[in-house]
This record gives structure tokens, sequence and C-alpha cells, in this order.
């Protein structure tokens, strides 16, 4: 590593310093290099730790041509009549010719012809102000390099001249060639993951249908065995019966979250706004969830604010519903035995109203809050295995929120229990999620 000392200032360049080409003295032999006059007033070498070990002191222009020779590019200074003067032995090595063949040569020699009147433009500009440009340089061999001309003005002894470093842009354009084919192989798997996702979602929602079908008819059965309507059963039967209803729900709603889930990601979750009557909506899906609530003897009280009540509200009552249900399912299976679950609704702003489902379960880890929203994502608690569940409830409950034109979110202590909400629009414009 060299560190140039100037004006204060440290400019650090990593190079090769071959001993040979230098006049080097001990660093333990000189104090702090004084600043005097000159652009550049020493020289620091470092070792692989950074420490300094070498020290030299030499004049502007002999460190200068030290780091020209060393430089990792091309480097030339050209006189007035475009002739060659100095060139550095990475700009040979790029040109495949000795140095005592290219100094006194002109550049014009290593540059294609169909670019001379660009070359002469980028020299004469040069010659008031720094300038870059793109060029091909021409090697002994006759083979051709794209290469990169940074260009400045350089005075020495009352004469002006041009430094010209010369970048190599085989590297840069190998890179960008092969970030362009990653980018392709990219796109190609993105396809491929695209199609699979439709077959996956394709396959998710035949399967649900499959499995909706038939679950309908045990839940419908069920329920008429319940109710007695094909002959008296005996109550220890009732509660068979009553199992077996509040687990064919469970599944029900599970395989709706996985056919909901299929049509978020073909992007075919249609909506049906309509003029809708709240307080109804609420009613019917408590009642749907009376018998969780009745099994763990939970409270559920029940609060819309007057002023959403006289709203004309327009929205998708399924997909309202869906959203109460998996909060009220969520809140009912956190919650203890004899707790308490409230459901309020009130206004958030004049376009908005807030629907939120309040508990008093076991709460949630400030952590772990961030991670709700996300698909086939549980909380690892203690507990896990007394809750059911697979992780979409949450999830797809945001995406239906979203789709309706609001947004989600949690307040929860732990212990102390949570509060899910969602803030809907009191009107949903026609369209598809």
């Amino acid at each position: 590593m060299i560190t140039l000392i100037r004006k204060k200032k440290k400019l650090i360049k990593s190079s090769s310093l071959p001993k040979e080409s230098l006049d080097i003295l001990s660093s333990k032999s000189h104090g702090q290099p004084l600043v005097q006059a000159g652009e550049v007033e020493a020289v620091l070498l470092h070792n692989d730790q950074g420490k300094p070990y070498l020290y030299m002191r030499k004049g502007d222009e002999e460190i200068y041509r030290f780091l020209l020779e060393n430089f990792h590019e091309g480097a030339i200074n050209i006189s007035q009549d475009r002739s060659i003067i100095y060139c550095n032995k990475k700009f040979s090595e790029m040109i495949k010719s000795p140095k005592n063949k290219i100094i006194g040569a002109s550049i014009f020699e290593f540059v294609s012809n169909n670019q001379f009147k660009q070359l002469e433009s980028f020299l004469t500009s040069i010659e008031s102000h720094p300038a870059k440009h793109a060029f091909r340089l021409i090697s002994s061999d006759n083979s051709k390099k794209d290469v990169f001309f940074v260009g400045q003005p350089i005075k020495t002894e009352g004469n002006v001249g041009i430094s010209v470093i010369i970048i190599d842009m085989t590297k840069y354009k190998l890179a960008e060639k092969k970030r362009r084919k990653a980018l392709l192989d990219l796109a190609k798997l993105n396809k491929e993951l695209q199609k699979a996702n439709k077959a996956k979602s394709f396959f998710l929602a035949n399967m649900s249908h499959e499995l909706r079908s038939p679950l309908n008819c045990i839940i419908g059965f069920t329920d008429l065995m319940y109710k007695d309507k094909v002959g008296a059963i005996s109550k220890a039967h009732k509660e068979y019966l009553k199992e077996i209803a509040i687990s064919s729900h469970h599944l029900l709603c599970i395989i709706n979250n996985i056919l909901d889930l299929s049509k978020i990601e073909s992007g075919h979750m249609e909506l049906h706004p309509a003029l809708v009557n709240i307080t109804k909506l609420i009613t019917e899906v408590i009642k749907t969830m009376e018998p969780l609530l009745h099994k763990k003897n939970i409270q559920c009280a029940v609060d819309i604010d007057k002023i959403v009540v006289s709203q004309s509200i327009i929205t998708d009552s399924d997909r309202f519903k869906q959203i109460l249900y998996n909060y009220l399912s969520n809140a009912i299976k956190f919650t203890s035995i004899n707790g308490k679950i409230n459901v309020n609704v009130y206004p958030q702003n004049k376009k908005f109203f807030r629907l939120e489902i309040k508990d008093n379960g076991i709460g949630i880890k400030k952590r772990d809050i961030s991670e709700l929203f996300t698909m086939f994502k549980q909380l690892k608690m203690d507990t896990t295995k007394l809750y059911q569940g697979i992780g979409l409830g949450l999830a797809l409950t945001r995406h239906l929120a979203k789709g309706l034109g609001g947004e989600v979110g949690v307040q929860s202590k732990l212990g102390k229990g949570s509060i899910f909400f969602a803030i809907l629009p009191y009107k949903l414009g026609k369209h598809n999620y």
C-alpha cells in the first residue's frame, strides 16, 4: 500500500512495490514528515497489516513516475505533436510492444482509423480541461481491444502536454456479459417458477373444491342430527356431534384459506362490492362462532359506534366476514377458558372505519409482532401443541383487507392480551384483487 502525503491529506493506493525501483530509507531514521514545497512531499509504504515500514522522500515527478509505472491500468504522456513521450509497462503489455518502439510514435498508430477524428477532438479538448472517451486500441499483432481514455492536461517546463490513463474494458465487458447472462438465467428461472406456482395454485384450488364438497355434506348432516331432524338422539351423542361440527368447521376454514391463497397467488380473487348492514354481518359471524365460544365459556361483547351504523357501507360482505372470522378464530384460540373478547367498530376518519377484536388472552412478545401476518408462519410458543392452525389465517386477512382497500395491524402485550384491527373504507369501488 502507498500513502501519498500532500497538504495534510493522505491518498491511499494499493500496488505491488518493487524495492529495486526506489531509493528506500528505513522509517525509523525519520520522524513525522513535514509538508514542504510541492504538491506531494513524501511516500510511505505499508505492510499487510497497514503499518508503515518504509519511507521515501523524492521529487514530485519521480513519485508520479513510480506510481504510473506500477499502476494497474495503462498510462501515457503525449506531447503537443501527438507523439508519445512516456508509457508505463501496463500500456506496453496492452499494445504487445516494447517501450522503445512506443516512445516517439504517434498515438494515432494505436487507434482504429475510423476513430481518428474522435481522437483528435478528444486530445484538443484535454488541452483545456480533463476529458474521457471510449476507443478501440490496436496492438502490434493487429488485435483490437476496447478501452477507455481518461485524460488531463499537464505542464512540463512551460509546455502543455497530455496525460492519459487507458482503462482496459475487456474485464468490464466480460463482467457485463456475465451479468446479462445471469439476468437472462434468472428471468428464465423466474418464468419456470411462475409456471410451477400456477400449477401448484391450480392443484390447490381443485383439491380444495374436492375436499370442500364432501365436508359440506358432513357438516350438513351433522347439523340435521344435532337438531333432531332425523330422530331423537341422546345427550351424549349430541356432545359427540358438537365436536364433529366444531372440527368440521375448523377443517372447512383451512380448506377455504387454501383456496383463497391459490386465488391470491394467481391474481383471480374477485370482489363484489354491495351495500351492507355492518351489524348484521358481525352478528352472523359471531353466531357461527358460538360453539367455539361456548366450549371455552368465553364472553363476546359487540360495540358498534352509531356513526358507523349510520353510514352507507359498500364492501364485499363475504370478505368482510372472512376477516372478522379469522380474527375471532385467532382470539378464541389464544384466550383462556372464561376469558373475554370484544368486537368494536368505530370511525377512523371520514373515509375509513376501524374493526378491532380485543381479547384478554396470552398476548404476543414484542419481537414476534412483525412476523404475525407472514404466510405459513406460526410463532414459537412453549404451548404450541395446544393450538391448532397452519399459519394462514392472519396472512390471508392482511391480503383480504388490502383487497378491500384497507390495512391491518395489531397491538399486544405478553400476558395481557391483544387487539387485532382492520382499517377499512366505507366505500369500495368495483375492482378485482
